[in-house]
C-alpha cells in the first residue's frame, strides 16, 4: 500500500477522533452503556454508508466542489443558497465546540501552575490551531498520520492504567429517560464527512484504494470510542464529566491524566485544524471569496460565537451533530439520488439506494434532529444566529468589491431561520399537545 493510502486512513481517523469521542462518555452515563453501544453500532453503520455516499458525489463530478457546490450542481443554483447557509451553520458550531473543549483540556494542564480560566487557555488554543491551517492538505494528512499512532498508545496507556480501577457498578444498564441523549455526541464523534474530499484527493491515482481507506477510517474510531467510553464511564461513574478527562481528576495517576489530557488537547487542534481546511474551501470554492478572504471568514464567525458565551459542550455538540448533521445528511441523500441518475463521470464506488432506503434514512435523521432539541438551549440557538447576521451584516457594509456574495448569504439566512422557527414550534406544538393527552 501507498504512503498516501495511510495517510488518508489518518487524514479519516484524526478527523472523526476529536470533540464528539471527548463529549459521548458524560451522556453514555446518563443514557445507560446498553442505549450508547447500540447507538454507536447502529450510527456507525449508517456513518460508514453516508461516507460511501459524499464519496461517490465526488468521485462522479469532475469539479472540485464542497457540499454547496455539488447541490448548485445537481440539484439546481437556487437550492445552493439554503444548502450553503446549512452547510456554514455545522461547520462554525463544530469549529465552536473545539474551541470550548481544547480550552477545558489546555486548562487542566496548565492551569494549576499558572491560574487563568478555561476561556483565556481557549483563546490561546485557537490561535496556535488557526496559524496551522496555512500549511495545506499535504502537511494536515502528515499531522494526522503522526497523530494516529500517537492515539493507539495513549488509548492503550488509558485502557491499561483504568483496567484497575474499573468499577461494574459504575455502569448503569439503560435510562429511560435520557434515551434519546447520545444521539447528536454520537452522530457527530463518528462522522468523517469533512474528511472525504481529502481522501479521494490523495487517493486520486490510486482510487481503487478509496473504499478500503473509508472502512478502516470509519471503523477504528468506533472501536477506539468504544473502548474509551467503556474505560472512562468504568472509572468515572457519576463523575464523568462534559468533557471525559477531567473527571478522571484523582482516580488515575497525575502522569496519565496528563499525558491523556495532551492526547486529547493535540486531537482536537488537528481536528479543528481540518474543519477550518473544508470551511475555507467551502468559501473559496463555492463561494469565489479570495482564499485569504475565505480564511478569515472560516476562523472568524466561530470564535465571534464564543466571545458570545457561547460555551456549553453539550448543547453545541448536539445541535451540531443531530439537528444540523441530519439536515446536511439528508441533503447528501437529495445529492446522491440525482448523481446516480446522471453522473459527470463513473465513479469507483457505486453505492446501493432507493427510495425505500432514502426514505427510512430521512426519517431518522427527521426524528434525531426533534428527539434532541429539549438537549439544545434557546440561547445557544439565538445566540449563533444574532453573530451569524451581524456577521454577515458587517461584512456587506465594509466590502465595496463583492458586496452580492455577502447579501445572497443574508437573505439566505433569513429565509432557512424561517424554516428552523416553523420546525421549532412545530416541535413545540407536539410536545405540548402530548403532556396535555
Amino acid at each position: 500500500m501507498s504512503k498516501n493510502y495511510f495517510h488518508a486512513i489518518a487524514t479519516m481517523i484524526g478527523t472523526v477522533i476529536g470533540v464528539g469521542m471527548f463529549s459521548i462518555p458524560f451522556v453514555a452515563y446518563k443514557s445507560g452503556i446498553l442505549v450508547f453501544l447500540v447507538m454507536i453500532i447502529v450510527l456507525g453503520f449508517i456513518q460508514y454508508y453516508m461516507h460511501l455516499m459524499y464519496a461517490e458525489i465526488v468521485l462522479s463530478t469532475k469539479k472540485k466542489h464542497r457540499v454547496p457546490g455539488y447541490v448548485a450542481q445537481y440539484l439546481g443554483p437556487r437550492y445552493k443558497k439554503p444548502a450553503l447557509v446549512i452547510v456554514l451553520i455545522s461547520a462554525n458550531l463544530a469549529i465552536l465546540s473545539f474551541i470550548i473543549i481544547g480550552g477545558i483540556f489546555l486548562s487542566e494542564i496548565f492551569s494549576p501552575a499558572f491560574g487563568g480560566s478555561a476561556f483565556v487557555y481557549s483563546f490561546i488554543m485557537y490561535i496556535f490551531s488557526i496559524a496551522l491551517t496555512y500549511k495545506g492538505i499535504k502537511f494536515i494528512a502528515k499531522l494526522e498520520f503522526a497523530m494516529t499512532i500517537l492515539l493507539f498508545v495513549v488509548i492503550g496507556i488509558i485502557f491499561f492504567a483504568g483496567l484497575p480501577h474499573v468499577d461494574i457498578t459504575n455502569y448503569t444498564v439503560i435510562s429511560w429517560k435520557n434515551i434519546l441523549l447520545p444521539y447528536g455526541a454520537v452522530f457527530m464523534a463518528i462522522g468523517g464527512m469533512t474528511a472525504i474530499p481529502t481522501v479521494c484527493s490523495l487517493l486520486s491515482h490510486k482510487k481503487s484504494n478509496i473504499r478500503s481507506a473509508i472502512f478502516w477510517g470509519t471503523v477504528i474510531p468506533m472501536l477506539i470510542t468504544i473502548l474509551f467510553v467503556l474505560t472512562i464511564v468504568g472509572v468515572s461513574g457519576a463523575s464523568a464529566s462534559a468533557d471525559a478527562l477531567a473527571g478522571l481528576q484523582g482516580r488515575l495517576g497525575s502522569g496519565v491524566l496528563i499525558i491523556s489530557l495532551i492526547f486529547g488537547l493535540i486531537s482536537v487542534i488537528t481536528s479543528l485544524v481540518m474543519f477550518v481546511e473544508a470551511t475555507k474551501e467551502i468559501y473559496w470554492w463555492d463561494l469565489g471569496i479570495s482564499k485569504k478572504h475565505a480564511w478569515e471568514l472560516s476562523v472568524g464567525v466561530p470564535f465571534v460565537l464564543f466571545l458570545f458565551g457561547i460555551n456549553n459542550l453539550t448543547s453545541v455538540v448536539s445541535l451540531s451533530g443531530a439537528v444540523i448533521g441530519g439536515v446536511v445528511s439528508i441533503i447528501y441523500i437529495l445529492l446522491i439520488l440525482r448523481v446516480k441518475a446522471k453522473p459527470q463521470q463513473k465513479s469507483v464506488i457505486e453505492i446501493k439506494i432507493n427510495h425505500g432506503i432514502s426514505f427510512a434514512l430521512f426519517v431518522l435523521f427527521v426524528l434525531g434532529f426533534v428527539s434532541v432539541f429539549e438537549y439544545v438551549d434557546l440561547r445557544t440557538i439565538a445566540l449563533s444566529s444574532f453573530v451569524f447576521f451581524f456577521y454577515l451584516y458587517s461584512l456587506i457594509r465594509s466590502d465595496k468589491n463583492n458586496t452580492s456574495i455577502y447579501q445572497e448569504l443574508l437573505e439566505t439566512g433569513k429565509q432557512t431561520s424561517l424554516v428552523f422557527v416553523i420546525i421549532f414550534f412545530i416541535v413545540l406544538s407536539l410536545g405540548v399537545f402530548s403532556v396535555i393527552i
